[in-house]
């Protein structure tokens, strides 16, 4: 049995099995599937969603540049090995740059029964509604003070 912040949630795993899994044996056994899905089918709670972004106290919001240059050296290429750079000199253009790339929200999309809208990233969950966090360790980004 795994736990989430209120409500246990059954895998149908015995808990002293849990325990001596090994990490692929435990993927194996919570992986979604066409077979998972039918014994439990999954449905969202749009009512309890939390908010897609993410607020701390007491730290500031920094503004990115919008629409930042788009790397020299094209994905594929990398994917190939091919090293990449980056025309984006400075830290705020660097980290938009690399968020638009990895975290950008790439549509949005309506609920039919509510009319909510929510969005859709471009590094997507298994259906999860929880927000996206990104930290950042920097050092020596040129206008980007360094740290976490």
């Amino acid at each position: 049995m795994l736990r989430s912040s209120s409500n246990p949630v059954r895998l149908g795993i015995s808990d002293t099995y849990l325990s001596t899994m090994t990490r692929p044996e435990y993927h194996e056994s919570t992986k979604h599937s066409v077979e998972s899905l039918r014994r439990a089918p999954h449905v969202l709670d749009w009512a309890n969603m939390p908010d897609p972004f993410g607020h701390y106290e007491g730290v500031p919001v920094v503004d990115l540049p919008a629409d930042p240059p788009s790397p020299e050296t094209p994905a594929l290429e990398v994917l190939h090995g091919v090293s990449g750079a980056t025309p984006a000199g400075d830290g705020p253009t660097f980290l938009s740059q690399l968020l638009f790339y990895s975290a950008a929200i790439s549509a949005s999309k309506r609920v039919a029964s509510t009319g909510d809208r929510y969005a859709l990233r471009v590094n997507p969950s298994s259906g999860n509604l929880h927000p996206a966090e990104f930290h950042f360790l920097t050092r020596g980004l040129q206008e980007w003070p360094d740290g976490l």
